[in-house]
């Protein structure tokens, strides 16, 4: 009879122990375990798409002969390393000058300066050409975050200035396009176009970038023997020509300029 008792209180002391375990609070989901809302789910796919956003360029990555890496430049390579980080200059400033009828320009909006700075990398060094103009000063800068500036001048497009004599660039024409368009935004005068430049054959001396609708516009070409040179704009053939210099009127739309030899008529030469 003892035995019996004894069964009797374990089995209610174990029946009560299941009802107290079964009447305590379940535990809490932390704000990791709760199921995302759809606001939480479509702000997390933004930050990740946010955290892939690419960086400009490192300077391995960059042309092989850009000018932000073609020349050993510690004001070049704070820059290429700055924008690698994501450190944003605070500032680009530019300059197409003529004669000095033209004002420089700002700009102060990231993503413009992101912009600006990929124009300058993707211009690429030639040769040294120790070729000078004298009325034509360019030039692009970039204020880095603590202040410091680095910057390109050129003397003419496509011709850059270095310490130790100037060198003949390509692929800056996109870059003095956009400037002549701030330039242009700036003065009211908003009919400025750029003008591309086809030159295969490197017989082009001179040829502005951008020119304003209506502006006289001229191409200086090369001197060549027993062939003709060719100019066409949009496709237009071009027939004005003082000698080595030929002209034309900016229409109200961007340009093709190209330039080419071909055989005199008739077997003629020159």
């Amino acid at each position: 009879m003892k035995k019996r008792i004894v069964a009797t209180v374990l089995c209610t002391l174990g029946l009560c122990g299941l009802l107290v375990g079964c009447g305590a609070p379940a535990p809490q989901p932390t704000a990791s375990d709760a199921p995302k809302t759809e606001t939480q789910t479509q702000t997390d796919d933004k930050n990740t798409k946010e955290s892939k956003t690419e960086q400009p360029a490192p300077a391995e990555e960059l042309p092989k002969n850009s000018v932000l890496v073609y020349f050993d430049d510690e004001g070049y390579k704070r820059l290429v390393e700055d924008m690698a980080a994501g450190k944003v200059p605070k500032k680009c400033e530019a300059l197409f000058d003529q004669m000095g009828g033209l004002p420089s320009v700002a700009v102060t909006d990231e993503d413009q300066i992101k912009q600006m700075y990929d124009y300058v990398s993707n211009i690429r060094v030639l040769d040294a050409s120790g070729m000078s103009i004298t009325d034509s000063y360019h030039y692009v800068y970039f204020e880095l975050q603590d202040g410091t500036k680095v910057g390109l001048r050129f003397e003419g497009a496509g011709n850059l200035v270095r310490p130790d004599t100037n060198y003949a660039v390509e692929g800056d024409a996109v870059l003095w396009a956009k400037v002549r368009e701030l330039q242009g935004a700036t003065t009211g005068d908003d009919h400025v176009h750029p003008i591309v430049v086809a030159d295969e054959d490197d017989l082009v001396e001179s040829c502005p970038t951008s020119a304003m609708a209506g502006e006289v516009v001229r191409v200086s070409t090369k001197a060549v023997l027993d062939v003709q040179t060719v100019v066409t704009v949009n496709g237009q053939r071009l027939t004005n020509s003082h000698g080595l210099t030929w002209e034309f009127v900016m229409p109200d739309v961007p340009v093709e300029v190209r330039v080419f030899t071909e055989e005199y008529p008739f077997g003629g030469g020159s």
